[in-house]
């Protein structure tokens, strides 16, 4: 095995029935039966060893089972990537590649699986979070059944007692034109999680994930995701466990971090111009949310930082914003940053 830290890769491919052919008689082999196509679930490992086999474990309890696993170990210091291949071993799954790099970024990794998958489909499926057995199967069904190339789960939040993990699936996939998927990702109204999103092959190609944005690169995705969209399915089951661990980059925030985001952030209002009622509305969404988690788990100083070189500004495209306590909470915001911190303490 490579040693993690070197350029170099490893890749370890699991036997399978397809291996060699092209994608074009691949795609003709999935689509036959009870197939709507291979699913690849890509996963990217950095120091997740006390949960990779919970994820592993979720994915071979799909009823959908055409499915291909990418492990992108992104520089693990605890043993991540054995942990999974023990997993992948011990579940039987049949159908795995694993990948190594040095440590890029979860972004990097993600992309790196991206380009190893052999899938119509997509997902990038958190390691530390858990799948529904029905999940990815309703997923893929409901986006063949309308043509579309993005699905959407919604989530849960999870600990350690919801594992397996299961949720009744009751209703269908709710179908969303691509301005009416803007809105309620915009408005918040749906959950709308980057690992809980199957996707086409080929919009993963054209919309892989920002490097360079290290904080929100989750949410920054699915706008430019549902931008290029032809449409939305959406499951209101919550077939995805979402698990909101330590040490997340929610509960730690880091200032560099942060600063990547809203620089890439403020390219949604170009991105966005024509296809949402203001186009300024999502970057300042976002970063009124950036302050919210600022106000919960940062320091004072980083509240004042942040707003201060990107906040205040945004604030005035906050007042026509469609919500009402969005559109007060810009008032408030204009009294500084101290009142506001308290504000949002409480």
């Amino acid at each position: 095995m490579t040693p993690v830290g070197q350029s170099s890769t490893l890749q370890v491919i699991g036997s399978r029935s397809d291996k060699g052919q092209s994608p074009a008689h691949r795609s003709s082999l999935n689509n036959s039966g009870d197939s709507h196509g291979l699913v690849s679930v890509v996963l990217p490992l950095y120091n997740v060893s006390e949960y990779v086999g919970d994820a592993i474990e979720s994915i071979s309890l799909q009823t959908y089972k055409d499915i291909e696993v990418v492990l992108v170990d992104d520089g693990s210091e605890d043993g991540s990537l054995d942990v999974a291949m023990e997993a992948i071993c011990s579940c039987g799954l049949k159908n795995y590649r694993a990948i190594q790099q040095e440590n890029a970024g979860v972004s990097a990794a993600r992309n790196r699986g991206a380009e190893a998958a052999l899938g119509d489909w997509l997902i990038f499926l958190d390691p530390d979070d858990v799948l529904a057995p029905k999940t990815i199967e309703s997923l893929v069904r409901g986006s063949v059944s309308r043509g579309v190339t993005v699905a959407i789960s919604n989530f849960t939040l999870i600990d350690n007692t919801a594992i397996p993990y299961d949720c009744p699936f009751e209703k269908p996939l709710t179908f969303l034109s691509k301005e009416e998927a803007l809105k309620s990702h915009l408005l918040r109204n749906r959950n709308m999680a980057a690992p809980a999103i199957l996707v086409s092959s080929d919009l993963a190609a054209e919309v892989p994930f920002s490097e360079g944005c290290r904080y929100g690169e989750d949410v920054m995705w699915v706008w430019e995701l549902l931008a290029n969209s032809n449409g939305v399915g959406y499951l209101e089951a919550p077939g995805y466990g979402y698990r909101l661990r330590p040490g997340s980059t929610m509960t730690a925030p880091s200032l560099d971090r942060i600063r990547s985001g809203a620089i890439s952030f403020l390219k949604l209002d170009d991105l966005l111009k024509g296809v949402l009622g203001n186009s300024t509305w999502a970057a300042s969404r976002w970063m009124l949310g950036v302050m919210h988690v600022l106000a919960r788990y940062g320091t004072s100083e980083q509240f004042e930082w942040f707003y201060r070189q990107f906040y205040r500004e945004r604030i005035p495209s906050l007042y026509t914003f469609p919500q009402v306590r969005v559109r007060i909470l810009a008032l408030l915001s204009m009294l500084g940053p101290r009142l506001l911190r308290a504000l949002m303490k409480r």
